[in-house]
């Protein structure tokens, strides 16, 4: 028997009963569509897609504001390219003020900014973050973000010139947050595999 194809196990399951209800709760679940009323199928899927789109963006956005602050901590506290985590400064009171006081108050774009500074990054990188950063603020500060001034002429949120909302817009972006996390992660660990 393949691995992939092993019965579920007791915690398997009831994680997936969770999976299951969260969806179900968040409106994500589209198994069910021909249940739901007609005139609410095209409006759930919508709903279901933007959430979708919405959770992307925050999370690749979060996962490089991340490895930005984890370059900037090695930088200033001198942590090896080696050293994955920083389980021995978190025990220090100098590294939770500077991670709490500095790190957490600097958004995106500034710690790009001190990043560039310290070794200049590539032009490719900057503006992948730039476009990430822009789209992210877009669906951060507005529940209609196509009704912001450089969305409102297109009437959709547009991202590398396709509509964020659709498989090739989604999947520039993250063709983008790649291009970044990548390059930022091998700078910070050495080898970096995708």
């Amino acid at each position: 028997m393949a691995t992939g194809t092993a019965p579920l196990t007791k915690a398997q399951r009831t994680l997936l009963q969770e999976a299951q209800a969260i969806a179900d709760l968040t409106k994500l679940d589209i198994s069910d569509l021909e249940e739901i009323d007609n005139q609410f199928r095209l409006v759930h899927l919508r709903m279901a897609i933007n959430r979708m789109v919405v959770a992307e963006i925050v999370i690749r956005y979060t996962l490089i504001d991340e490895i930005l602050s984890d370059l900037i901590a090695r930088y200033y506290f001198k942590v090896p390219k080696k050293s994955i985590h920083f389980q021995k400064l978190w025990r220090t009171k100098k590294f939770s003020t500077f991670t709490h006081h500095i790190l957490d108050e600097i958004f995106l774009i500034k710690k790009m900014a001190l990043i560039h500074a310290i070794k200049p990054l590539p032009k490719d990188v900057t503006s992948a973050i730039h476009r990430v950063n822009t789209i992210r603020n877009a669906f951060a500060h507005s529940f209609f973000p196509e009704n912001r001034k450089e969305h409102r002429k297109n009437k959709r949120v547009l991202y590398n010139g396709k509509d964020i909302r659709t498989y090739e817009g989604i999947e520039a972006f993250i063709d983008d947050a790649h291009t970044a996390f990548n390059y930022l992660a091998r700078r910070a660990f050495g080898r970096w595999t995708k």
